[in-house]
C-alpha cells in the first residue's frame, strides 16, 4: 500500500515523476504491497518507509531507476524487524486478506 504524499511546493514535473515511480513500484511483485512513500524534487526521487527485506529494497531501487526522468534516488527505506519492533510497521503496510 502506497502513501501518496508530495509537498505542495513541488513542480508539476516532480509530481508526475513521483507518480510514475509509485506506478513502477505498484506493478513489481516484490514491492506492490510495500509501505513506501515516494516524493520527487528536481528529478531526484526519495523512497521512505518500511520494507521487509533487502530484496524488497533492491526491487524498489531497480524499479524506480528504470523510470524515465529519474536523475537520482535517495534511499530512506528502513528495514522492519518484526521480532524487535512490531509497532514500527504501519497498520496498513500489508492489506488484510478477505475472510
Amino acid at each position: 500500500m502506497f502513501i501518496d504524499t508530495q509537498p505542495i511546493a513541488s513542480s508539476p514535473e516532480d509530481i508526475l515523476l513521483a507518480g510514475l515511480a509509485r506506478n513502477a513500484l505498484a506493478v513489481h511483485v516484490s514491492t506492490s504491497y510495500s509501505a513506501i512513500t515516494v516524493t520527487a524534487d528536481q528529478g531526484v526521487v526519495t523512497l521512505h518507509g518500511s520494507i521487509e527485506n533487502e530484496e524488497q529494497r533492491r526491487a524498489a531501487l531497480e524499479s524506480v531507476s528504470c523510470v524515465a526522468g529519474v536523475q537520482g534516488i535517495t534511499d530512506a527505506l528502513r528495514l522492519w524487524d518484526c521480532a524487535s519492533d512490531a509497532s514500527a510497521m504501519p497498520e496498513d503496510a500489508f492489506p488484510a486478506t478477505p475472510a
